[in-house]
Parts: structure tokens; C-alpha cells; sequence
């Protein structure tokens, strides 16, 4: 595990971030409760800092994912607004930005970049120095979830639900275990469909086994149409750590970028912090080994911690004291100085134009690429904060309320940045999950990449999901829009 002057520097940042913003304290009350996620760059001491540094560079606040019936198919909703899962994609945009200032100035980014370019595949690496972690406020859903509560937790929570269903003659057991936020899934078709009915779910006993890939959770006594297909954060933190933070498209400029970490907060319900953190390595590292998840050859750096802090997360979910969720998801990017140095040329290609249709390309530009205050999403919609009911607004009213981190608008990113230097008109017919799995050798000069790159990133996506065939996530159906 990482060092504990960096673990709790890690989390320290990023409490300390949400401490000090003041529209996070006036939309999410004390009243309410929220999970919080960050993804943190440190630095090792120099010779004019005598300790470790820390940066955030991306953070997220929410607790809440969308129902089948509220998927969008043109990609204009954000479907997972738990925490970890947004600051993810919040560090998405700031890797689009660093891949628009290379390409607009090449070597010359080096000395203000936590990035380089590789000598061999010469797309961009992390620095040697420098190293990313995630912190999340609490385990996430799924896997990490399942540890072992102390006896008197267990005890209060054996009464609190015989007290709840009294009266009633069900068949009750001890359980030990946390429950996971999360459901098992047994396996299923890859590529469900929209109205396919769900497998029946395991027994509330055999759903807490570990190493299971789980969809999140959600009351279930919704109708089908309303629960969720997202996986749960457990099984794409460990996706995360086998593949690389930076997705199918960034691959076009960077190589795999990898956590060096996961910090979370400990559970005072909890036996003890080693038994949750044996859960949380368990869920997020242990299990590609025990999957076979990675290709051979492979070194898994991510290293998981559980740490004590004081204060406490304001805003932390308080299981003694009932209050509600907080209904708003925030996420946030940092701005590096010398990107400002490169406002005057971010103007909209002709292929842009072309991209953003319903959208003004200037305004997607300046949203995107420019606006870094925070975004609150209503996560029950996926939307911004402000948004009509999904039945009241046409395309052209969701195009207006649409995150800068929905799929649509991070495509237009994807075309913006790569149309910098090369005419990609005719990608534009190509959908985005056909995009996705496209060799980028095939949509990119010699210059910036070699084959056996992209082939080693096919081969770690084929690995991956051989491993984790019960993977279920989001059909297809919702991946098939062009811009």
C-alpha cells in the first residue's frame, strides 16, 4: 500500500477542495449526504519542497445513476453520476486539453506538462516523477464493499430490520458483511437489448460473495424500465486499473494512463481498516490477477489504502442518522496556466462545425475547452441542473443542457483535437462505438503512433473483457449515434 503521508495527502486535497468551494457548501447541505471523488498528481520532495506535493486535478461529487428508460441513444446524458465514475470523466477533459496544446505546440508543452511524449510510440506519457491517485470518500459500490462489521454494528442492524418487518414470517439470517451497494449479475448476452428481460437476481445471501461483476444498485421493487444497467464503481475502478483511465479515444495521443493508487475513507462500522482494505484491494487489483484480467507481461502499480481522517467528510453518508441523498452531482476540471497561452487558437475547425450541428461550435468550444467553474447535473436526468423533463425537450433543448462530460460532447472534443492537423471528414459517419473500436492507426498520420501501440491496446481490451464476461453495462443500442 502507498505510504501513508501520501495516502492522507491524497485525501487531504481533496477534502480540501470541497471544503473551500462555496458553491459545492450551498448546493450540497450539511442536511444532505453525497459521496466525493478526486484524481490527485503528486510529486516526490525537491530541493525547494521538502515533502511530497499534492494537485487536484479533477473531483466530483454524486450518489445516483440513470434507468434503462432514461438512457439517451444520440449521447447527450451522463448515465453513472456516482462520484468516482464522474471525476474519471472530469480528468477526460483535462486529457483533452493537454492533447489540444500538444498538438497546437508540440515539444514545447514539455515544460510545463505532467505529460511527455514516448520515444518509441511518441504519444504521451506520465512523467516519471509524477504519480495519480483516486480518492473516494467512502468504498465504492460493489466488491470493495463486502468487508467484515464489527459485532455490535451487526447486532443494531439484525434489530433495526426485525423491528422493520415485524409481523412478518420471512426467514432472516446473520449477515456479517457489509451489503455491497450492488447487485450480482450471472452471465449475459453481450449485447442485451433495450426491452431483454434482467436474469433473476441471487438470493440477498450468495449476492455478497466476492470477486462477482455487479450492476449498481437501486430499490427493487422498480419496475424494470427503471433500474440500471451501469456496472458498479468496484468493477470500473479495476477496468480502469487494467485498461488505463484515459478510454478508447485518448488512446490517439496518449499511452495507457495509470492509477498509482486508491484512497478511500475508512468505515468506522468496519472490524477493522485491514479488513477493509483486503476488500478494497481485493475488488480493484487482486481480481485481474485471480481473472487472468491482464495481459501477460502486464505490472499492476495500483496500490489501495483506507485512511482516518479528522475532520471527517462533511458530507459523508451517516448510517446512524437518516437524511436524504443529495439530488446534484457536481464535477470539476482544473485549468493549467499555460493553457490560457493557448486561447487564440482554439477556433472551430470546418469539422467542428460540421460535429457540433445543433450546438454552436464557438460556445461548445468555449464550454469545453474554456469553462472551468463547476457543473451541477441533476443525476436523476443526466442533465444540467435546470433542465425541463426529458418528454418536454426536443434534441435541440438537450443539446443546450447536455454536460461538457456527456458522450456527444467529449466525441466533439475527440474530432476537435484530431482535426487540428488532419482533415477527418469522413470519420464523421462512423459511430461512436465503432469509433471506440477502431484501430487509431487507421484515423492517424504515422507520426503519432506504431501499430504494435495499438495492438497491444486491443489486446489489453480483449483480455479484459474475456476475463470479465459477466461484464453487462449499457447496450450497444445507446453507443450507435453520430455526430
Amino acid at each position: 500500500m502507498p505510504s501513508t503521508a501520501i495516502a492522507l495527502g491524497v485525501a487531504q486535497a481533496v477534502l480540501q477542495w470541497f471544503d473551500t468551494s462555496f458553491q459545492c457548501q450551498k448546493k450540497i447541505p450539511l442536511a444532505e449526504w453525497t459521496v466525493l471523488a478526486g484524481i490527485v498528481v503528486s510529486s516526490p520532495p525537491t530541493t525547494t519542497c521538502s515533502g511530497d506535493t499534492f494537485r487536484v486535478l479533477a473531483a466530483a461529487t454524486g450518489n445516483k445513476c440513470l434507468g434503462r428508460c432514461d438512457l439517451n441513444a444520440e449521447g447527450l446524458v451522463v448515465n453513472d453520476c456516482h462520484a468516482e465514475v464522474l471525476a474519471r470523466r472530469a480528468f477526460l477533459r483535462y486529457l483533452y486539453v493537454e492533447a489540444l496544446i500538444w498538438q497546437q505546440n508540440g515539444q514545447r508543452s514539455s515544460e510545463h506538462s505532467f505529460f511527455a511524449l514516448h520515444p518509441i510510440s511518441r504519444r504521451l506519457v506520465l512523467k516519471p516523477h509524477y504519480s495519480l491517485h483516486l480518492f473516494i470518500s467512502e468504498a465504492p459500490c460493489g466488491d470493495a464493499a463486502i468487508y467484515e462489521l464489527r459485532e455490535s454494528v451487526v447486532n443494531e442492524m439484525v434489530q433495526q430490520r426485525e423491528a422493520r418487518e415485524i409481523g412478518q414470517l420471512d426467514q432472516r439470517y446473520r449477515n456479517k458483511f457489509r451489503l455491497t451497494g450492488a447487485k450480482a449479475q450471472k452471465n449475459r448476452l453481450k449485447e442485451a437489448q433495450f426491452q431483454a428481460d434482467i436474469d433473476t437476481l441471487l438470493d440477498s445471501k450468495s449476492a455478497q460473495a466476492v470477486g462477482r461483476a455487479r450492476i449498481k444498485s437501486g430499490r427493487s421493487d422498480l419496475p424494470l424500465e427503471k433500474q440500471t444497467l451501469s456496472m458498479s464503481c468496484s468493477d470500473k475502478v479495476a477496468k480502469w486499473n487494467a485498461l488505463g483511465l484515459q478510454g478508447s479515444l485518448l488512446l490517439q495521443w496518449f499511452e495507457p494512463v495509470f492509477l498509482t493508487s486508491v484512497v478511500i475513507i475508512e468505515d468506522d462500522r468496519a472490524m477493522s481498516i485491514e479488513r477493509q482494505n483486503m476488500a478494497l484491494y481485493r475488488a480493484v487489483c487482486s481480481r485481474l490477477i485471480e481473472r487472468s484480467a491482464l495481459v501477460e507481461g502486464t505490472q499492476l502499480i495500483c496500490e489501495t489504502s483506507v485512511v482516518s481522517v479528522n475532520p471527517q467528510f462533511s458530507r459523508r453518508r451517516n448510517f446512524y442518522f437518516d437524511r436524504p441523498s443529495s439530488c446534484l452531482a457536481v464535477n470539476w476540471t482544473t485549468q493549467e496556466p499555460h493553457w490560457t497561452q493557448a486561447g487564440e487558437i482554439r477556433l472551430p475547425t470546418d469539422a467542428l462545425k460540421v460535429a457540433c450541428r445543433a450546438m454552436d461550435a464557438a460556445r461548445f468550444l468555449h464550454i469545453f475547452f474554456n469553462d472551468f467553474d463547476l457543473e451541477f447535473l441533476m443525476a436523476a436526468s443526466g442533465f444540467k441542473q435546470g433542465a425541463k423533463k426529458t418528454s418536454k425537450m426536443d434534441i435541440i433543448a438537450m443539446e443546450k443542457v447536455a454536460s461538457r462530460l456527456a458522450k456527444r460532447n467529449l466525441l466533439r472534443a475527440f474530432y476537435h483535437v484530431q482535426c487540428q492537423n488532419f482533415n477527418l471528414n469522413s470519420t464523421f459517419c462512423l459511430k461512436y462505438l465503432r469509433l471506440k473500436q477502431m484501430k487509431k492507426a487507421s484515423v492517424s498520420p504515422a507520426k503519432l503512433s506504431t501499430s504494435t501501440a495499438f495492438t497491444s491496446d486491443i489486446a489489453r481490451r480483449k483480455q479484459f473483457f474475456g476475463a470479465f464476461n459477466d461484464w453487462v453495462g449499457v447496450p450497444a443500442t445507446f453507443k450507435q449515434f453520430t455526430l
